[in-house]
């Protein structure tokens, strides 16, 4: 978006929430203004611009992970495929999944891999003995903090030098988490924090850091990164914290071994 401003495009957003446009008026205004439309998650907003695209216009969206969840399916079914130009995929086992499901055709797909900013993560002065593993993001419940909190668990039995790092906001800190669909859900993290105050190794052992917009700094103070997920897109986590330097461990949720080596 800024290089596009550099060299003299005229970029404006439209803000959408997960179902629903923010202020539809602006929508409707930036739907007759607009030459190309890229729309940042296939959810409701790729729904609207695709079946109210005008003839001249291009519309390329962009899919991550939760569109092919089953909360999100029902965005998928609803959008016109003969005005999407491309729909953008970031990992191919979901774009293998996405053509299952919904039957597209692989002419309007596109595989491009996420982008990771190795220069602004590299040569950091680190701590190579640090006993500090990271689990990035614990929100939603398939990111499996209960699976991290075993890991840790186990190590501190051995070692009470070893200590988990979860970084970014919690469950409370997103007002979708709030809604009755989700209630189960906060029971599960109720009970994870139940288990860290109960348990004699986890008590000490487990640091809650908030959310901050910039992450590189943060990988210094660890030195290991975990994905525990049940599944995912790329996981950025990995990606990052190698970068950085850090050791990476990884469940092997489907996808993981196209993206990553076998021995992480």
């Amino acid at each position: 978006e800024s290089y596009l401003k550099k060299i003299g495009c005229v970029v404006k957003r439209d803000h959408w929430k997960w179902g629903e446009p923010e202020y539809i008026q602006r929508t409707k205004k930036l739907t007759n203004w607009a030459e190309y439309v890229w729309c940042e998650w296939n959810l409701a907003n790729t729904v609207w611009y695709s079946n109210n695209l005008k003839p001249n216009q291009r519309l390329i969206s962009r899919l991550h992970l939760q569109e092919v969840g089953q909360r999100a399916r029902r965005f998928q079914t609803k959008i016109n495929m003969k005005n999407i130009n491309k729909i953008v995929i970031v990992a191919e086992h979901i774009l293998n999944e996405a053509k299952q499901l919904f039957d597209w055709d692989d002419e309007k797909l596109e595989f491009i891999p996420n982008y990771v900013e190795c220069e602004r993560l590299k040569n950091m002065n680190k701590n190579l003995y640090s006993k500090k593993i990271a689990i990035v993001g614990v929100v939603p419940e398939r990111k499996r903090l209960d699976v991290a909190l075993d890991l840790i668990e186990g190590l501190r039995k051995k070692d009470k030098e070893w200590k988990l790092v979860v970084k970014g906001r919690l469950p409370h800190d997103y007002p979708w988490m709030m809604g009755e669909s989700r209630r189960s859900e906060l029971y599960y993290y109720d009970k994870q924090y139940n288990r860290i105050k109960k348990s004699k190794y986890l008590k000490n052992g487990v640091e809650f850091e908030g959310y901050t917009l910039t992450i590189s700094e943060f990988y210094k103070s660890i030195n290991y990164v975990i994905s525990t997920s049940d599944f995912e897109s790329f996981h950025y986590t990995i990606a990052d914290g190698v970068s950085a330097g850090n050791f990476p461990i990884i469940w092997p949720w489907v996808g993981a071994d196209e993206l990553y080596p076998k021995d992480w």
